[in-house]
């Protein structure tokens, strides 16, 4: 070989190498891509819309049509009728019908390549291509038997063939591309994809409106080819007119209950989140994941400048920029008028998204300087994110898809032929997997509950409620099921929940008593409630509610179940919902009250059930609710008939529960809040058992309280009264005490009854700082260890401080108040009242009860405007650790209820027991004290 002739070969031989090394990493990451697709594909259970394509691909395409087009369900044909075709050859395995997807989901990848390649280069297409095939999102997609990955291929597509369609010419003015269309691309390849995507998701509408604009932009100039364009599109408007008119019913009726329209921030975020988490389960709750996704968008704002300044081929930057955000900005106004947009409807947007990632990526990483290190800050921290995603997508379990196979194969060993399974919906994926004896009925919510539930008494009946269903917002199958039977298991499943119950008499719905609570904006008109219960159930409870007014607000009810000291033994806090699921912002104002069951205008029936927990004694107890609105946690005050407050509870009656039998059951899982540390030696006189105990805390100072959970067991019948005593000592010295109550004496315990007790200990003002032992006595038995707390210093004040408005009034025999300070007079309702009380304490010996102050601001009419309630000195120091002649300094900053309140105010305080509502007396009999300094409550505006 010549030595002229050298050079040139050297240099073929380079570039062959090159392209042999181009061609190897794209092979590397088409395989790479494959295998993240199909690992584990069949690995989760079809969700309930899987079952639901599934489901529909098994029907004749005369079949399938009109259950697509059936009222409830949200999108196109076209997938499920390519499904079908596959499933034909394929069979519908999870891993066959999910392979279609994941085929979508290779072509795209392919496509991206392609894509790039055309508008940039081969550096930038290899970039853009790994970034689409590791992508999570994409991984997600490509694992789902949905029209998802179809979707993500099709918009692509259209982006390719639009720039196919037309000739490329550079502008001198500006730098986006003068086109000229080509007739053949235009009607055999352009036109037949608009179509397909019509016909595979109802946002391809809004797609095909910017493509429209677009290509009207690019053809301004030149009219022949611009009429051409209009005579396709109008050609694909006519041949999606067909299903123009399903179109229209079923994006019209598709808005979830409750959704509201998410702020820009909202969108945003939620959308980049999901565009590289691919899913919601991680958002918010993976904290290394967020993080990294806020690190790459970061990354991203500063690469596009430095891109954009550069870059030779700005124009397409800005064109894919355009193609991601413009369609994405219709969205989120279409979100801002139709609430409820899942983020997996704009997964289209993301494949542009990343080829303009890629360009970033590959252009700045090859510039020199600082703007490299820029596209190499970008590339890891996307590297990174991707990762991390993926590991979330493959191994954590808060972005498992719901399994309603397990749930299948668990009913299928648990119930026999004669028993059922009830579901407020139809489980498309469940019809896929169930084999078992027992039929699975899925119920018309809309229709008689109770004439569909006959025929099951005696029979074990499982209730299955997915999370993301809304059929049954209302718990009305559960109380149905709870009043005539009894839950024997409660188990929890990726997603869906299941509840089974031994039926035990024909399924009722109880009659109503009328009953009136006034909460203001919201009226109690109605309710029933179990009278008894067995100790080891619940107490089911249904109320009927109304609005006062139209407010807006999401109230919430919170029905729970008291002891005689003050303590909540069961509750069940619930969204109040009409009978279509909304919550009270949706309700309109209605006087005429409706059955019991049923719902009207303002008015409604909720249920509720509070589970109660094993051991508690049977005796009787009080049923209240109140409410409160969602966020706030106060609670509504309970009005009297004169409008001014009287507690935040409404006493519905009582509740006698019977002596429960199933003490080693839980079907509840009431122990689960316990957390009891078991007791070695813990048996007296081989009769009596304390099997566990457990504490709310584990130091405390002078005056607190140590809340006691005690667990014991009968080991025999006929059991003297032990009257077990619980005490706190420091060496001989008892500083606090708490015998039991007497209300369930041991002598009234069957064998192997247990017995959930709580006591509060309450530490005398004399203990002395350091450590003191928690025990039990039981009879004449020595004293039991349980466990050893520490007491803390306790500091006191006994001299006066300075009193702008001194004053001597007592209140009970432990409070004197001596003055207080008041600032500002002069207000409006958005400040605050700041009331300095200085106490002294007159108590002999220890207060027995945790008294609680309240300030309320009232109008020159005697309503309550304002208010603060709480312990003495922000729960610093209760009442029971008050100490004779010492001083208490106890701030309250009094809020304004009534926005619109204009005029004088003035002050009431006193004391109340929390746990009764009995406010405590002064010598003169009077409950209360009239503060003599006037509040003026002037105007907002001034």
């Amino acid at each position: 070989m010549s030595k002229e002739l050298l050079p040139t070969y050297l240099d073929m031989g380079g570039k062959r190498a090159r392209l042999a090394r181009y061609r190897a990493a794209l092979l590397a990451v088409a395989l790479i891509a494959f295998g993240l697709r199909v690992y584990r594909l069949a690995g989760q259970s079809l969700w309930y819309d899987e079952g639901w394509s599934v489901y529909v691909a098994q029907h004749r395409a005369a079949e399938a049509i009109p259950l697509i087009a059936s009222p409830g369900h949200t999108h196109p044909p076209l997938y499920y009728l390519i499904l079908h075709a596959w499933g034909l050859l394929a069979g519908f395995s999870e891993f066959s019908v999910r392979f279609l997807s994941v085929a979508f989901s290779l072509a795209l990848v392919t496509l991206t390549y392609v894509l790039a390649r055309e508008a940039y280069d081969r550096r930038t297409a290899l970039v853009a291509m790994s970034i689409v095939a590791l992508a999570p999102l994409q991984v997600t997609y490509a694992q789902e038997a949905r029209m998802y990955a179809l979707f993500a291929l099709l918009y692509p597509l259209l982006l390719y063939l639009l720039h196919k369609t037309v000739d490329k010419e550079t502008c001198k003015s500006a730098s986006l591309q003068v086109c000229k269309c080509t007739s053949a691309y235009l009607l055999l390849a352009y036109l037949p994809t608009c179509i397909l995507v019509l016909y595979t998701h109802y946002l391809s509408v809004l797609l095909l409106a910017y493509l429209n604009l677009l290509a009207v932009v690019l053809l301004r100039h030149r009219k022949g080819d611009l009429s051409r364009w209009i005579g396709a599109q109008l050609l694909a408007a006519l041949a999606y007119l067909p299903w123009a008119w399903v179109a229209l019913r079923q994006t019209a009726a598709h808005v979830p209950l409750d959704a509201q329209p998410p702020s820009l921030a909202a969108f945003a975020s939620q959308t980049w989140h999901f565009t590289l988490a691919g899913t919601l389960g991680g958002i918010g709750t993976h904290a290394t994941f967020t993080t990294l996704s806020w690190l790459t968008a970061l990354a991203l704002a500063v690469a596009l400048p430095a891109v954009l300044s550069l870059d030779p081929k700005r124009g397409q930057d800005l064109l894919f920029l355009a193609h991601a955000l413009v369609p994405l900005g219709c969205v989120f106004v279409l979100a801002r008028l139709r609430p409820g947009v899942h983020p997996r409807y704009v997964m289209m947007l993301s494949t542009p998204l990343f080829i303009l990632m890629g360009r970033a990526i590959a252009f700045l990483s090859a510039a020199p300087g600082w703007r490299r290190s820029i596209g190499v800050g970008l590339g890891l921290a996307l590297a990174l994110t991707t990762a991390t995603g993926l590991q979330a997508l493959y191994f954590d379990t808060r972005t498992q898809k719901d399994d309603v196979r397990a749930v299948a194969r668990y009913l299928e060993g648990a119930l026999d032929e004669g028993d059922a399974i009830l579901f407020p919906y139809e489980d498309y994926a469940f019809r896929t997997y169930y084999q078992g004896a027992a039929p699975a009925r899925y119920l018309d919510m809309k229709a008689d509950l109770v004439s569909q539930l006959q025929d099951m008494d005696g029979a074990r009946v499982a209730l299955v409620t997915w999370h993301q269903s809304l059929a049954d917002r209302g718990r009305f199958l559960p109380f149905l099921l709870e009043l005539s039977g009894r839950l024997v298991e409660d188990r929890d499943f990726p997603g869906l929940n299941v509840k089974t119950y031994q039926m035990e008499s024909p399924v009722l719905f109880p009659p109503s008593e009328p009953l009136f609570a006034d909460f203001g904006p919201v009226e109690l008109t109605g309710a029933y409630h179990q009278a008894t219960a067995p100790a080891d159930n619940a107490v089911c409870l249904a109320l009927r509610w109304r609005l006062t007014e139209e407010t807006g607000k999401r109230y919430k009810a919170a029905a729970s179940l008291w002891d005689g000291k003050g303590r909540k033994l069961a509750s069940h806090d619930a969204l109040l919902l009409d009978e279509g699921g909304r919550s009270t912002e949706g309700w309109t104002v209605e006087t005429s009250p409706p059955e019991l069951g049923g719902t009207e205008g303002g008015q409604a029936v909720n249920t509720y059930i509070l589970p109660i927990p094993i051991g508690t004694p049977p005796l009787t107890y009080p049923l209240a609710v109140g409410v409160y609105e969602e966020g706030d946690l106060e609670g509504l005050d309970l009005l009297d008939p004169a409008g001014a407050p009287a507690g935040k509870r409404f006493t519905l009656g009582t509740v006698q529960l019977t002596k429960g039998s199933r003490f080693d059951e839980d079907p509840y899982h009431t122990r689960r809040a316990l957390s009891l540390t078991p007791v070695e030696g813990g048996v007296f006189d081989g009769a009596l058992a304390l099997e566990g105990f457990a504490l709310d805390r584990r130091e405390a100072g002078p005056g607190e309280g140590v809340n006691v959970t005690l667990q014991w067991r009968a080991l025999k019948d006929g059991l003297p009264d032990y009257a077990p005593r619980l005490r706190l000592t420091q060496g001989r010295v008892v500083i606090a005490e708490a015998p039991p109550d007497g209300l369930y004496p041991t002598d009234r315990w069957s064998r192997d009854e247990v017995v959930v007790e709580q006591r509060q200990l309450v530490l005398s003002p004399q203990a002395r700082e350091g450590p003191a032992s928690l025990e039990i006595v039981v009879g004449a038995s020595p004293s039991l260890p349980l466990a050893e707390l520490r007491v803390e210093a306790a500091e006191h004040l006994f001299t006066i401080p300075t009193i702008e408005h001194p004053l001597q009034q007592e209140f009970g025999a432990f409070a004197e108040l001596l003055g207080y300070d008041v600032t500002p007079v002069e207000v409006t309702t958005a400040d605050e009242v700041v009331l300095t009380l200085t106490w002294r304490a007159r108590n002999e010996g220890p207060v027995g009860v945790s008294y609680t102050v309240f300030t309320h601001l009232l109008s020159a009419e005697g309503k309550l405007v304002g208010q603060h309630d709480g312990l003495p000195a922000q729960g610093d120091r209760p009442t029971t650790s008050w100490v004779k002649g010492e001083i208490i300094v106890d701030v309250h900053r009094m809020r304004f209820k009534e926005a619109g309140y204009v005029g004088p105010a003035t002050v009431e305080i006193g004391f109340y027991d929390a746990a009764t509502g009995q406010r405590v007396t002064m010598p003169e009999g009077a409950d209360h004290l009239v503060l003599p300094t006037r509040i003026e409550v002037r105007s907002g505006s001034g």
